[in-house]
């Protein structure tokens, strides 16, 4: 505990009741934006080659000499 704070374990930092936090509700005739094509294009690749290099993994484990 520091000097600096007075506050004791266990009592509430508020004095009042705790600010509750609210959600709103969504917007249901909000259109979703459309994806940007450099950016799904990245994504595409990244998928591509995880999806290779997993390919690759599996494949390895299945190979007796691959030790």
């Amino acid at each position: 505990m520091s000097a600096r704070n007075p506050r004791q374990p266990g009592v509430p930092v508020y004095d009042e009741p705790r600010p509750k936090l609210r959600l709103l509700p969504a917007e249901p005739e909000r259109p979703r934006p459309e994806p940007d094509p450099e950016l799904k294009a990245i994504l595409d690749d990244m998928q591509r080659r995880y999806k290779v290099q997993r390919t690759r993994i599996t494949l390895d484990d299945h190979d007796p000499e691959a030790a």
